[in-house]
């Protein structure tokens, strides 16, 4: 992100913001991301942050991050926009729920999740609110390129190689099993694949 980094301090001058978003607090956040600048807008209380974030999506059309401390108030902020712009431009990039070091797997339905957020972001080049965690920014994200390589895109009618999907799908970690029970198996039966 090019430009400089702004703190807007609304912890004085929050009530004015509730009742009109014709507020100088409001005119000088609009203008200040307008500028391109990057900005932390501190001292809005949690149950505003989805409106605030709102509004501005609304005011400039382009691409908001949201980082929040957790999972918890992720959820909260995200029912919040969805109230005031419905879901279709809200994209929740999880945390893998892991600690650094710690040597297991992320839950399977996590890191379907996670993929799909950062294909979306990837893909869509309509604007959209991001709404992560410091605990999801802080891992490392492979290039959309290679993203790209972890996805198998399937059309109704379409014809796919039957060897290459079981090889890809084999490839991008899913388990060849007798009988699907689970997110992330497969199984081949005569020239049919189950997913």
């Amino acid at each position: 992100m090019s430009g400089s980094k702004n703190t807007l301090n609304l912890c004085n001058a929050w009530e004015p913001l509730v009742f009109s978003e014709k507020s100088d607090l409001f005119r000088r956040l609009t203008d200040t991301v307008r500028k391109g600048n990057s900005c932390i807008g501190r001292g809005i209380p949690q149950e505003a942050k989805g409106y605030v974030l709102s509004y501005l999506f609304k005011q400039l059309s382009r691409s908001f991050i949201l980082c929040v401390s957790g999972n918890h108030e992720a959820e909260s902020v995200i029912n919040e926009i969805e109230s005031f712009l419905g879901g279709y431009s809200v994209i929740y990039l999880p945390a893998w729920e892991i600690l650094p070091g710690e040597h297991v797997h992320p839950h399977i339905d996590v890191v379907g999740e996670r993929m799909s957020a950062l294909i979306r972001i990837a893909e869509d080049k309509t604007p959209a609110l991001i709404i992560t965690t410091v605990d999801a920014l802080q891992h490392r994200v492979a290039a959309p390129a290679r993203l790209f390589d972890c996805v198998i895109s399937v059309k109704s009618g379409e014809y796919l190689n039957f060897e290459n999907t079981q090889t890809k799908l084999s490839c991008i970690g899913y388990e060849r099993v007798k009988q699907v029970s689970f997110k992330g198996e497969f199984c081949v039966r005569g020239g049919i694949i189950d997913v």
